[in-house]
């Protein structure tokens, strides 16, 4: 077709010829325009580091595999690190033994232990004082 077969239809400056236009019912951009990216909320420094500290995780301890905390984990793995001789961690274990008052606490549980161990020990004194005591050829555990 020539220019002068179409009378009526106009070419140019936003009016494109009618076989290029876009077809009906044909969408030139399916996807669209991008979108504005949603707000995320701003995050809480503390409460994504709470987050992890409390994220279980499997650990093997004394050839046992258990399911610990990862700040129990990385409390095991700072133990272990100081009892080898390494000074930093050493350092950073105490620190926070300081910090969290646990002479206190280790000292209440020193004087359980040496309590119970005192039990121990006195039933097993007055044990060997009761077989000490039989006559010989006797036997108590009859």
């Amino acid at each position: 077709m020539s220019p002068s077969e179409q009378p009526d239809e106009k070419v140019g400056y936003r009016s494109p010829p009618t076989h290029t236009r876009f077809k009906s019912k044909n969408c030139a951009n399916p996807y669209g325009r991008k979108g504005k990216p949603k707000k995320v909320p701003p995050l809480n420094p503390g409460e994504v580091v709470a987050t992890h500290f409390a994220q279980r995780i499997e650990i093997v301890n004394c050839g046992k595999r258990q399911q610990a905390s990862s700040l129990e984990a990385a409390l095991c793995v700072l133990r272990a690190k100081a009892l080898k001789g390494d000074v930093p961690a050493l350092r950073l274990y105490l620190s926070l033994a300081e910090k969290f008052d646990l002479a206190g606490t280790l000292a209440t549980m020193a004087r359980e232990a040496e309590a119970k161990e005192d039990r121990v020990l006195q039933d097993a004194a007055r044990e060997l004082m009761l077989l000490w005591a039989q006559p010989e050829g006797s036997c108590m555990f009859n």
